[in-house]
């Protein structure tokens, strides 16, 4: 890599987690609806990925999972992503999807922590094709 990137991760959070529909049958097959989300902390210069999932049946949620990895990014690479006219910040392609693998690997650890020993253990994030989700250079203001 020409120009690497300091960051390490620094901090996860479990947002919220729950199993809404105890009695569901485990057999079928689940939708999964997912999201991210990103965030800036200027003064700590830490960037957050926020990850949203939700396992659904004929558009009732079944299970929810939501949450966060924080990155703590070195100061000479924050100060490459900021804009020069603004307080944004613009980060790569490829930096932010590495950032969100590793918080979606994280999720499903959770997951499976979650529910180890229950009937919802067999439901677990498939993996994903993230190049897709995050096409370009992603701006937080």
């Amino acid at each position: 890599m020409n120009n690497p990137i300091g960051f390490q991760l620094i901090g996860i959070k479990t947002e919220q987690f729950g199993i809404v529909d105890q009695d569901f049958d485990t057999s079928k097959h689940l939708e999964i609806l997912l999201n991210f989300n990103l965030a800036k902390e200027e003064q700590t210069k830490v960037i957050s990925v926020l990850f949203l999932s939700k396992f659904i049946d004929q558009n009732k949620i079944i299970m929810i999972l939501e949450c966060s990895c924080h990155f703590k990014i070195s100061d000479e690479s924050w100060d490459k992503f900021l804009e020069s006219n603004s307080n944004s910040l613009i980060l790569p392609q490829g930096f932010i999807t590495h950032l969100a693998l590793i918080t979606v690997g994280t999720a499903r650890g959770i997951l499976h922590s979650k529910t180890e020993g229950t009937k919802f253990n067999g439901h677990v994030l498939p993996t994903l094709n993230l190049t897709s989700i995050f096409t370009s250079d992603m701006r937080i203001d």
